[in-house]
């Protein structure tokens, strides 16, 4: 369920940026430029995130199973996958909710 809600909030971004980055090109304003901006630093703050996440993720499985607590390869590999994901899906939903307010592009 939370793949499709995430699914779903990344396609209404796109439809709101894909227009605004239209915008930009054609009329560059100021506060297009910061969206524009906005868009890739997040981007790339999420990905700085997301491999934070997964190594603290993989470090604290190895501890579990270093102490004799370990869970199955797939149990595990599912804990740090997820834990990679969560700040995109976090992002993206936060994206959706506060594009959808905007009133012009």
């Amino acid at each position: 369920m939370k793949e499709l809600a995430t699914a779903l909030a990344a396609a209404q971004v796109l439809s709101f940026r894909l227009p605004m980055l239209w915008a930009m090109s054609l009329s560059p304003t100021p506060a297009r430029r910061a969206e524009a901006v906005r868009m890739i630093v997040e981007k790339q703050m999420t990905v700085a995130e997301g491999l934070n996440a997964a190594t603290l993720a993989a470090f604290t499985e190895w501890l579990k199973v270093m102490s004799g607590h370990g869970l199955p390869v797939e149990t595990m590999s599912a804990r740090i996958a997820d834990a990679a994901v969560k700040p995109g899906r976090r992002r993206v939903k936060a994206n959706a909710k506060r594009l959808g307010r905007r009133k012009r592009i």
